[in-house]
């Protein structure tokens, strides 16, 4: 199977990605998965933004509020999507797994057809989902509801807050292995202007051509992620309503202790203007949280 750098990237605007969006829609159809799923990563991102500032991305990714070790159980808690693409004349080429994630991959057309989506849903051990539990039903608890555009159809989408921090936590660990990549984030410390924007986008095209020539350039790939994410969080940070104390208080369900100060320094300037994050990133870690709702305001 490809890897998911391989894969055209897209946004909601293209219809394919709405298919796909459609299908994910359908899970509220059964009881097994109704409210326990949303959509998270590049495309969560794009839910709230304006078709000029969309950052394109390669799949749908999804996070359930199951661990859905065995294939068997991810089979069972998609079939309303499968059933949905297979009625709209997509062939499902291959049901298979990576580290963290199951993956769906759709084609329309014929195998050989660009028309193809890559969906991806969380995988669990039971240690790893019984210790990240509580804050993946915060998660969902707090997730807001999408409509398709164009259509009727309604998703659930994370919170911007919960979006930020996932995306924070990833660049963090990118730039504790590789610290250097951090020089080329500074740009993302104040305004996205207009230019920026275009800059980003052409960054991360010559980055992906690139790396299909060099796939196994680790370096390159971590680059692009950290860039996608750095965007993602000032981008989020300057067009949706963010919750600050929510958002504070989301930033010690995730694992940040094993990430150098120096790292954590590096990149609090990306979510700059709110008062206290610092403290509650690297002062105090062990604070608890209170867990406020998130405002309907995102």
């Amino acid at each position: 199977m490809k890897r998911k750098f391989e894969y055209a990237v897209r946004t909601i605007d293209d219809e394919i990605v709405r298919d796909g969006l459609s299908a994910i829609s359908k899970l509220d159809i059964s009881p097994l998965s109704r409210d326990n799923y949303a959509v998270r990563g590049g495309v969560a991102v794009q839910s709230y933004l304006p078709s000029s500032r969309r950052r394109p991305t390669t799949d749908i990714d999804t996070v359930v509020g199951d661990s859905l070790r065995r294939k068997s159980d991810f089979i069972t808690f998609v079939k309303p999507i499968v059933e949905y693409l297979k009625d709209n004349k997509f062939s499902i080429k291959t049901f298979s797994k990576e580290s963290r994630s199951w993956l769906i991959h759709a084609t329309i057309n014929g195998e050989l057809s660009n028309e193809e989506i890559l969906l991806s849903f969380t995988r669990d051990s039971k240690l790893s989902y019984d210790n990240k539990r509580s804050r993946r039903e915060r998660e969902l608890e707090n997730a807001r509801l999408k409509t398709v555009e164009s259509r009727k159809d309604v998703y659930r989408v994370l919170s911007t807050e919960d979006i930020i921090v996932q995306k924070f936590q990833r660049l963090s660990e990118i730039l504790n292995d590789y610290p250097d990549i951090v020089n080329s984030l500074s740009k993302y410390y104040g305004e996205m202007s207009d230019e920026l924007i275009r800059e980003t986008m052409n960054r991360l095209r010559d980055t992906r051509e690139k790396l299909l020539k060099d796939p196994d350039n680790k370096k390159l790939d971590s680059t692009g992620r950290a860039i996608c994410d750095a965007y993602d969080i000032r981008i989020l940070f300057e067009i949706s309503g963010i919750n600050e104390q929510y958002l504070l208080d989301t930033f010690p369900l995730w694992p940040f202790d094993h990430i150098s100060r120096e790292v954590k320094r590096g990149i609090i300037p990306i979510i700059h203007g709110v008062d206290g994050l610092e403290k509650v990133l690297i002062s105090n870690n062990n604070q608890e949280s209170l867990f406020p709702r998130a405002s309907n305001g995102n």
